[in-house]
């Protein structure tokens, strides 16, 4: 299968030189795809997977105002007044 490696690279760059459009166009594509693929999993590492930066993640509680009322997740059932006042 691998017989003749330099002989398939050669060939693959006289194709590439011959059709200039194509080549930029892939070339282009990967690059604009690794660098897609390398932004969103900076996204994804830096909000999803790592630690928040605070001393005592788990006691943070995410508080919400939806409809005239306060709701909480992350504390267990806490009314909106103990929510207000979580230290």
């Amino acid at each position: 299968m691998l017989s003749h490696p330099r002989a398939d690279v050669q060939f693959a760059l006289r194709s590439m030189r011959k059709t200039p459009l194509f080549t930029g166009t892939a070339i282009l594509s990967f690059a604009l795809g690794t660098g897609a693929n390398t932004a969103i999993f900076t996204l994804v590492d830096r909000v999803l997977l790592r630690m928040l930066p605070v001393k005592e993640p788990e006691r943070l509680v995410a508080a919400a105002l939806a409809a005239g009322y306060i709701r909480a997740s992350g504390a267990a059932s806490m009314d909106p007044v103990r929510v207000l006042r979580y230290e």
